[in-house]
């Protein structure tokens, strides 16, 4: 009862704003991660007197300590719980334990790197961005980048001298096949890079350099070329 009222207490001074809440039981052990749009609303709607399923109610009978993570929205509450479920696999998580992560994109490590989705980082070398709620958004980053920096979506390793065979993608145009030195290796990192400053949102600079390459495809007559880019 004594640790009850002091759940209660607590309730009373959470935050109603969007976050994260966090249920411990007696040893500190978190059993429970949960998202919310206003914190002190969700938390104080298990304590209710409201009819709760059996594993609500046992939940709540474990329940020792409440922590909680402010965020800037819900969507950043919908990531940072998926992301501390996975960390800390809470027992009465169990409907979301096996659930898939959400998106993140990666930029490898290798000579001409590919840039890619992921569902989880697996090391410590490549350049992970994200994770987006949005999958669309990583389909569309991926798009652009294949479209127009046109950056490779096969998996094969080359090495210097790059004299390999160009694959469909080139014949596509969506590579521009520094395999087979195409185009050179600088500028083919130079397009990376490009991506790369897209994904860290540093945008102004990108805009004028893409704007310069559609100026030079319709000075060139390539108008196909200067439509792609804008």
């Amino acid at each position: 009862l004594k640790i009850m009222q002091q759940l209660l207490e607590k309730i009373k001074i959470l935050p109603k704003l969007p976050g994260v809440y966090i249920f411990k039981d007696s040893s500190n052990t978190i059993i429970y991660i949960g998202k919310a749009k206003n914190i002190f609303k969700r938390v104080s709607s298990y304590f209710s007197k409201s009819g709760k399923d059996r594993k609500t109610l046992m939940l709540i009978r474990k329940i020792f300590n409440i922590e909680y993570f402010i965020t800037n929205n819900e969507v950043e509450a919908l990531l940072l719980e998926n992301n501390l479920i996975k960390e800390h696999q809470p027992k009465y998580n169990i409907r979301l334990k096996d659930a898939k992560t959400f998106p993140m994109i990666k930029i490898t490590k290798e000579n001409l790197p590919r840039i890619v989705k992921c569902r989880e980082k697996n090391n410590n070398i490549d350049q992970y961005f994200g994770p987006y709620a949005n999958v669309k958004e990583v389909t569309t980053l991926l798009n652009i980048f294949k479209k127009v920096f046109k950056i490779r979506s096969c998996s094969k390793k080359f090495k210097p001298p790059y004299n390999y065979t160009p694959c469909l993608y080139y014949y596509i145009k969506n590579c521009d096949a520094p395999c087979c030195s195409k185009i050179s290796e600088e500028e083919y990192n130079k397009n990376v890079e490009m991506a790369k400053q897209i994904l860290k949102g540093n945008i102004d600079t990108i805009i004028k350099i893409l704007t310069e390459k559609m100026l030079y495809f319709s000075e060139k007559m390539l108008f196909e070329n200067a439509a792609i880019v804008r």
